[in-house]
Formats: C-alpha cells, sequence, structure tokens
C-alpha cells in the first residue's frame, strides 16, 4: 500500500499538483514513519545477534519493520505496508561483504540481478569490525522466486518450443546444463569438449539412437541460442564463474515489474531461508 501511495504523490507532482503532493507525503511519513532512518540503528542492534534476540529486537523497537527470515551471514527485514522491497541486514562481516557483491553484481550487470536501492554509509566512530560500514544493509528490489517450469519457461520461448517438439520434461534441469554449456563456449571457444555436454544431456532427450540423440541436443542448443535470455544468461555465467546447471528453478526470479533475475549463486550454499524463499 505505501508503495502505491508514494506512486499516487509522484503522479501528483507530475501534474503540477504540490501542495497535494506535500500532504500525502506528511501522512505517509505520519503512518509508517521514516523506516530508511533507522536501518543503521537496527544494523548495530543485529550485528553478532542470535536469530531469536534479533528476531524479538525487531518486533519490539521496529513498528515500520517486519521479521521476513535468517541466513547463515544476514538477516531478511520486510517493511511494514510496503511489499517492493527488502532489507538485508548483515549478522556478521561476510553478510556485508556479501551486501557489496549484490551492489557491485546489479551495478555491473543491469536487469540480471535484484536491484540496491541504498546502502549503509561509513561511519569514521565504529569500535568493531565492519560496524557502520558502507554495506551493513542494503535495501533492494524483493524477488518472487520461480517455483514451476511453466513460469520460468515464458522467458525462453524458442527453447521451450524445441523441448515441445522433442517431447523432453525437466525443463529447468536441460536449461541449466544448456547454459553450462553455452557458457563453456564463451570462455574457451572449444568444440572439443562437447561431448561433455552431450552426454550430460542424454538422459533427457528420449531418443534410442545416439546419432538421434546427438542431433536433438544440438538442436535444442541451437534453439536456446535464439532466446536473448539465454545468450545473456550464459555470458553472466562465463564471467562471473557461475554453476549455470544451478541457473533454474528456485535460483531465478521475478522482479516487480516480472523481469527474470538471478539469486546470487552463493545463496542457496550459504542460506537456509532467504527474502526470495517463502517462509
Amino acid at each position: 500500500m505505501r508503495y502505491k501511495l508514494n506512486k499516487l504523490a509522484i503522479a501528483l507532482r507530475d501534474m503540477e499538483h504540490e501542495e497535494e503532493a506535500e500532504e500525502l507525503e506528511e501522512m505517509i511519513h505520519s503512518y509508517y514513519g521514516d523506516w530508511l532512518q533507522e536501518l543503521p540503528q537496527l544494523a548495530t542492534d543485529l550485528y553478532h545477534s542470535d536469530g531469536m534476540e534479533a528476531k524479538r529486537a525487531v518486533h519490539e523497537k521496529y513498528k515500520n519493520l517486519y521479521w521476513a527470515g535468517a541466513g547463515a551471514f544476514r538477516y531478511a527485514i520486510g517493511i511494514t505496508g510496503d511489499d517492493s522491497f527488502v532489507v538485508k541486514i548483515a549478522r556478521r562481516p561476510r553478510g556485508s561483504m556479501m551486501n557489496e557483491s549484490e551492489f557491485n553484481r546489479q551495478a555491473e550487470f543491469g536487469g540480471l540481478f535484484p536491484r540496491v536501492h541504498h546502502h549503509g554509509r561509513r561511519s569514521a566512530s565504529s569500535d568493531r569490525p565492519m560496524k557502520a560500514s558502507e554495506f551493513d544493509w542494503v535495501v533492494m528490489d524483493k524477488v518472487s522466486v520461480i517455483r514451476d517450469e511453466k513460469e520460468l519457461g515464458q522467458f525462453f520461448p524458442e527453447l521451450i518450443r524445441e523441448i515441445e517438439e522433442q517431447n523432453i520434461s525437466f525443463i529447468s534441469s536441460v536449461l541449466g546444463r544448456l547454459l553450462h554449456w553455452a557458457a563453456y563456449k564463451e570462455t574457451e571457444k572449444q568444440w572439443e569438449e562437447d561431448f561433455i555436454f552431450i552426454n550430460s544431456l542424454r538422459t533427457y532427450v528420449p531418443f534410442s539412437s545416439p546419432a538421434e540423440e546427438e542431433k536433438s541436443i544440438r538442436k535444442l542448443l541451437d534453439s536456446a541460442n535464439k532466446d536473448p535470455m539465454f545468450r545473456r544468461l550464459a555470458m553472466l555465467s562465463a564471467k562471473l564463474g557461475i554453476d549455470a546447471k544451478d541457473l533454474g528453478v528456485g535460483n531465478l526470479g521475478t522482479n516487480s515489474n516480472g523481469e527474470l533475475v538471478v539469486l546470487d549463486a552463493s545463496f542457496s550454499k550459504d542460506f537456509e531461508t532467504s527474502p526470495y524463499i517463502a517462509y
């Protein structure tokens, strides 16, 4: 709701209704408070705290924020009345480094990672490592994880068309292995290793003849390469060293605009829960 009210205030300003926009913004601030200003203190309160202690602190001290989940290195905090964003709070130094990594990646690969809108500011008065650093907290787009293959398939229409013609199941697994193959080509520029990738896909291609299988598998890769998103993910995987086999259901999501984004490859290894995963 807060997100919609903010958009209304922007629209009022665009129509030069300054007084009405100011009144609406005052009302929003009065009702919700200025949660952004609370984040430095929140980061200090949650640093090195355990999960139960952190959850209790959010509930008791921060009416504009709510507990959304916990991971090994970061906490996920929601904003009351606004489902557009999620706050990631570092609970130890590696969490700050992961926040910084996500900031750098979304800046370098615009549109392929969740956008970071705000992050902390460094303070010279810090009395412990990583406290009040630039990335103790970040405010990011909230992302909905892709959990079924039908939703995933809409971003790869050429590949899906070929998959359906060949009557192949396990779209996510096939996509991941094709991306791995394409990413390898981006870095190595060699064809001698193709048999490794072809063999990794034989399980999913329902042909008895090895020659037919190889032909079908190469058609899958050719079709996938016609999808712009496939090529972008392959290049991303090659450049960042992401295991492309993981790019599928559970590791890709959609932002508020319905655009496909990558959930950090380290995320699944480091977290039990996250703002991308239903609790």
